[in-house]
């Protein structure tokens, strides 16, 4: 008896270092994900991040309706993208762009109005983050329905970003001509 009774302490002994084992490496598993889920953002992050927001809040699926009501929400979404003072320069856009962001939603939204839907990306080529400051160099992927017609084409985009209260926000924007994808 003193043999079985051995082998079974043995027995139980193994597994309880595999139970042990399998809720360690569950625990880690967890630990690793909240850790990746909490953790704070890098300055790249943030700034993809940035790009990613204005993306979405520059593209929509059904033709602008009434333009200032658009050009309010944007303004609502433009207060996380940029700075309050900002200087945009688009190469097709005739007209002097506001430098208040306040102002640059409807603008936006009177220069969009013009497709009847729009979808805007971005991916950054090269990014320059020095202190406060950040210069991006980027591509936009502009895909638009214009009078009937896709038009795709790709943009290149350099930005400057300025770092307030935590957050990178657009100071100013430079948008090159189009070339045009078939």
């Amino acid at each position: 008896m003193r043999g079985n009774e051995r082998a079974h302490r043995l027995a139980s002994g193994f597994m309880d270092r595999r139970q042990v084992l399998g809720t360690s490496a569950a625990i880690l598993g967890a630990l690793s994900v909240g850790y990746a889920l909490l953790a704070p953002a890098s300055d790249e992050e943030m700034i993809a991040e940035v790009l990613d927001d204005l993306g979405l809040a520059l593209s929509f699926s059904a033709p602008i309706s009434n333009p200032i009501f658009f050009g309010s929400g944007l303004s609502e979404k433009f207060e996380n993208i940029f700075a309050e003072q900002v200087q945009i320069l688009v190469s097709e856009v005739s007209f002097r762009v506001p430098d208040s962001r306040g102002k640059l939603g409807l603008a936006a939204a009177q220069a969009l109005s013009r497709y009847g839907s729009l979808s805007v990306s971005f991916s950054v080529d090269t990014l320059t983050i020095t202190d406060e400051v950040a210069h991006c160099e980027a591509t936009a992927k502009v895909s638009g329905n214009q009078g009937g017609q896709l038009r795709t084409d790709s943009r290149p985009v350099v930005l400057e970003f300025s770092k307030g209260s935590g957050e990178w926000l657009i100071q100013s924007a430079l948008v090159r001509a189009a070339s045009s994808e078939p």
